[in-house]
């Protein structure tokens, strides 16, 4: 069993603050449930970052050379994630009250990414009082390349 971490070891930080390998490193762990997030920060990186669609926010310790997971949040209320797998339940307790704190003023109209991280920011959006659960569902199956197949 993993050893909690101390409640004031996570903070919530712009992108800007961590260090861009390893938020690249994140995404690329999870790739294929992070499709979206992966393309909107790589596209983020190449662009006027004052002027751009939305706010990227990562959750890490207080050291910045762990991190928990990243966010972005459209102008629009597009809301996409990726979390770490190794994530203890002190860890996202924290989140989710930063998450609550940090969703209070926006509108949100969609949630995407992998089933835990969206029910972490369910609980967060449940928090902040906007919602009581999510008005719809739709549950994705993964397709595969077997690349051990042979022809």
């Amino acid at each position: 069993m993993q050893q909690a971490m101390p409640e004031q070891d996570i903070i919530l930080t712009n992108e800007n603050e961590v260090s861009v390998n390893l938020i690249q490193s994140l995404l690329e762990k999870n790739h294929c449930s992070c499709v979206q997030l992966y393309e909107r920060f790589s596209k983020y990186l190449q662009q006027d970052k004052k002027n751009y669609c939305g706010k990227f926010i990562c959750f890490t310790n207080s050291e910045k050379t762990k991190l928990y997971g990243i966010v972005f949040a459209s102008n629009a209320g597009l809301i996409l994630h990726c979390f770490s797998t190794d994530l203890t339940k002190p860890v996202v307790l924290k989140i989710i009250n930063l998450l609550s704190d940090f969703l209070t003023n926006r509108n949100i109209y969609c949630v995407s990414g992998e089933i835990t991280g969206t029910n972490l920011l369910a609980l967060a959006i449940k928090t902040c009082g906007k919602f009581s659960a999510p008005v719809v569902q739709r549950k994705y199956t993964l397709m595969e390349f077997n690349h051990n197949l042979s022809t």
